[in-house]
């Protein structure tokens, strides 16, 4: 398996909307001088991986959060 030159993946799991925001700022402030993008998905997300390039772009180079992404796949 070959990793794209600085990609990676990380899922996380957090059931308190409260909890996660707070959580999402924390990461955000503590990468100062980056950008740090929240995209959210509904239960009408068919395909998450388009909704992600509709929301950033076709090649964004930032951190992405994905909130909500359960409902699209469920």
């Amino acid at each position: 398996m070959l990793r794209a030159d600085g990609f990676a993946l990380f899922i996380a799991v957090c059931n308190s909307p409260t909890k996660r925001t707070t959580l999402i700022e924390s990461l955000d402030e503590s990468l100062p001088g980056t950008d740090l993008w929240v995209v959210h998905m509904d239960a009408g997300t068919t395909d998450p991986l388009e909704e992600v390039l509709r929301q950033v772009g076709s090649n964004p180079s930032w951190p992405i959060m994905v909130v909500g992404l359960e409902k699209a796949i469920l």
